[in-house]
């Protein structure tokens, strides 16, 4: 097969859309515990907040008034967000809560960085009061997320907060797109991460997946190893200290590829945590941190190539 591609069916590999909604400090002391049902009454209730004065709308954010930052979850990332958060400029962190505990007041917007369990009561929470989220938390699904938001506040979800991991599903992409004109050319994904991740494959996998399933029409899905017709084999590791780890290949008869992303702290998922917080504040509806990323992204594929441009 010839792999010659003509500078202008070059450009079209690459498909690149604006951001758009989707359909689909120091921690406090002693705050006060919470059940499920101080954010669900059961049918027929009022929940609590209904029968309260709504919280003041938040006033929007400017640069010369620091951006109030509340954090769900004092685990890897949300302890690695907070180290961070000291250095930050123009963000202060109000709170930053472990598991049961509930916020003393709204914030300008919130990271929710613990359990999946948790992330459809901290999205209620967030509606009530007001406050925009980012959920970096993984293992959840709210198949009504969209509809539960609406355009009273704005979510971002993110998988993963490496922006380089963004680079890596636009690159598995064009991988995909490339390997659909490729019949000989198998694809798959292996990931690594630390024994405590409960959750396989990880977010950034299936988000790599899906970028595979819509670059190659030969796919329709993915498993986990070993493959089935079809689908897009996925292998897991959960073992050691490994930060995060993402390959994707192309296997072919004579040749293979590999694009590959590897984490070396979490501090990198801490600051683009940070950034998202700042990204989402004041805007409406659902986004992924896919949406964010392509602001800075997307222009890097729209380089000429040196033959329409007839000198390097």
């Amino acid at each position: 097969m010839s792999h010659a591609l003509q500078s202008a069916g070059f450009r079209t590999l690459f498909r690149v859309s604006d951001p758009r909604p989707r359909d689909a400090s120091a921690p406090e002391v002693s705050p006060p515990r919470f059940s499920r049902t101080d954010f669900v009454s059961p049918p027929g209730q009022v929940p609590p907040a209904a029968s309260q004065a709504a919280p003041p709308a938040q006033a929007p954010h400017t640069e010369n008034k620091p951006l109030r930052v509340g954090i769900f979850g004092r685990g890897r990332l949300g302890s690695a967000v907070l180290e961070n958060a000291k250095d930050a400029k123009g963000l202060t962190v109000a709170w930053a809560l472990g598991r049961g505990y509930a916020p003393r007041s709204p914030v300008d917007v919130v990271l929710d960085a613990s359990h999946a369990d948790a992330v459809r009561d901290h999205v209620e929470w967030a509606v009530r009061t007001g406050s925009d989220l980012v959920i970096g938390t993984s293992g959840w699904t709210i198949p009504d997320l969209a509809d539960l938001v609406g355009d009273r506040i704005g979510v971002l979800t993110a998988p993963n907060f490496s922006l380089a991991a963004a680079l890596l599903r636009r690159l598995a992409l064009v991988l995909a797109r490339f390997a659909a004109s490729y019949p000989e050319a198998d694809l798959g994904i292996t990931e690594k991460h630390h024994n405590k991740k409960a959750d396989a494959p990880s977010g950034t996998a299936k988000s790599l997946a899906a970028a595979l399933v819509e670059g190659c029409p030969r796919f329709t899905g993915w498993s986990l190893a070993p493959a089935a017709p079809g689908k897009v084999s996925v292998a897991s590791l959960r073992t050691g200290y490994e930060v995060g780890f993402h390959e994707v290949l192309l296997d072919a008869p004579s040749e293979t590829m590999t694009l590959t992303h590897e984490a070396r702290s979490r501090d990198l998922f801490a600051r683009g945590a940070l950034e998202a917080l700042r990204w989402i504040r004041g805007r409406k509806g659902v986004y992924s941190f896919d949406d964010m990323a392509a602001e800075m992204l997307d222009p890097l594929f729209r380089m000429e190539c040196a033959d329409d441009r007839g000198t390097r």
